[in-house]
């Protein structure tokens, strides 16, 4: 049985706030955070993720990428401990097999990306998006 807190923070029905110390294990919550999203039906240009560093970012980013590969490609009985591991119910996560085991092939062909960004990369891709109304100078870069 897994615990409270990795039950609310998974759940794409509630909105919650994680603060905990680095090792704690909150890119596996964030990375199935998305997963379950992914799973009710979120487009993945409907997701942005952001963190404070470049590593980070692609840190979380390849552990994703792992994970939707694993559930792609692993024994059914490995696929529902997994999706059960990040909040659903056996019944659920059975029903779930055939979406968990698309999920792989539908991020990496969307051409609409699933973003997972640094803060400084997001705010300077808004910026760029509309640089006249923001009073930026043309060609900002940092």
């Amino acid at each position: 049985m897994i615990d409270q807190l990795t039950q609310d923070s998974c759940d794409p029905n509630l909105s919650v706030v994680v603060e905990a110390c680095a090792g704690s294990g909150k890119t596996w919550l964030l990375v199935s955070r998305i997963i379950r999203l992914l799973l009710a039906g979120a487009k993945p240009r409907e997701i942005l993720a952001i963190t404070f560093t470049r590593k980070a970012a692609q840190e979380m980013r390849g552990r994703l990428d792992e994970a939707l590969l694993k559930l792609a490609n692993c024994p059914q009985t490995e696929l529902i401990d997994e999706l059960v591991a990040r909040g659903l119910s056996e019944t659920d996560a059975k029903a779930l097999v055939p979406r968990a085991r698309a999920l792989f092939e539908e991020v990496l062909s969307d051409p609409y990306p699933l973003s997972v960004e640094t803060f400084h990369g997001w705010f300077s891709r808004l910026l760029k998006g509309a640089p006249l109304n923001a009073g930026v100078p043309q060609g900002l870069k940092l």
